[in-house]
């Protein structure tokens, strides 16, 4: 799954299933700062990823949740 929005000048993108997660874990920057990249996890693996003001790094995110071993 995928989504994305505007909002009050940030893009917000979100790839993966978040609901799946145990745990939340920001990796780079802060929400503060304008620019996040923050992943959720269920039992170590990526289940899904969240991405503010970071378009460029959307391929990557996609491709390291596909090569997490997820299973719901």
């Amino acid at each position: 799954p995928f989504f994305w929005t505007d909002q009050y000048g940030k893009r917000v993108q979100l790839v993966g299933s978040p609901s799946l997660s145990d745990d939340f874990c920001v990796v780079e920057g802060s929400f503060a700062q304008g620019r996040m990249i923050a992943e959720y996890r269920r039992h170590g693996s990526i289940s899904g990823m969240v991405l503010v003001n970071a378009p460029d790094r959307l391929a990557t995110a996609r491709a390291a949740l596909a090569s997490s071993s997820v299973v719901a």
